[in-house]
């Protein structure tokens, strides 16, 4: 299970892809809903060349609190 501290890490650099790896690493085979959904539309961003809207920037930062929160 990655560091908490390592995916807010690459959320502070804007490293998505980072994020999303260290995420699905957190999640394993039980993501929650609202990690899937978002993951989705950041993907489809960074697929199309652009950054994440800043609500789905604040959707990982709201997403990153709540588990470091739990841990």
């Amino acid at each position: 299970m990655p560091n908490i501290t390592a995916i807010q890490n690459a959320f502070n650099q804007a490293d998505y892809p980072t994020v999303i790896e260290l995420l699905d690493e957190h999640f394993g085979d039980n993501p929650t809903p609202q990690y899937s959904t978002l993951k989705q539309t950041i993907e489809h961003y960074l697929n199309q060349g652009l950054q994440p809207t800043v609500a789905n920037q604040q959707g990982l930062k709201m997403l990153i609190n709540k588990l470091k929160k739990q841990s």
